[in-house]
């Protein structure tokens, strides 16, 4: 299936603003003043490498890099399984340094909600939002 040029388009957009937003933020504290960010920062995607969700954080990823947008490479980091939680569980657990982020979607709600793990979205602050997706949870009408 080929791509159509205005979904690449808007990918480029969307990675050339969430660096841009992330490097804001990052040096926005004033913790970190303009020297942030002093090492590579790990773009960690619950996913294996190929699908989706990592071919979008490779965009962010290139777009950084083409563009200067950061003083540091992001390095995007696969850790798949368990639904989401590993890769999200890693992140949970990480440091609050700015140097760990995640990109995920609303799988993260799936998982919390089918008790797959026992954190949502609330766990992380988000830093960027690239997207919007509208997600329905339906059951039987006769369901309890």
């Amino acid at each position: 299936m080929k791509s159509h040029p205005i979904i690449f388009v808007w990918h480029c957009l969307a990675a050339i603003l969430i660096s841009f937003s992330v490097y804001r933020y990052a040096t926005s504290n004033t913790e970190y003043g303009d020297t942030f960010p002093k090492k590579p920062i790990q773009v960690v995607v619950p996913y294996d490498p190929g699908g989706g969700t990592d071919t979008f954080a490779r965009i962010i990823q290139k777009g950084a890099k083409d563009n200067e947008l950061m003083p540091q490479p992001f390095v995007i980091v696969n850790k798949p399984g368990g639904g989401t939680t590993i890769g999200s569980g890693f992140v949970n657990d990480a440091r609050n340094d700015g140097y760990t982020l995640l990109c995920l979607h609303d799988a993260l709600i799936t998982a919390n909600v089918t008790g797959q793990s026992p954190y949502g979205p609330d766990a992380f602050e988000p830093v960027a939002a690239t997207g919007e997706v509208i997600q329905v949870i339906l059951v039987p009408e006769d369901s309890p």
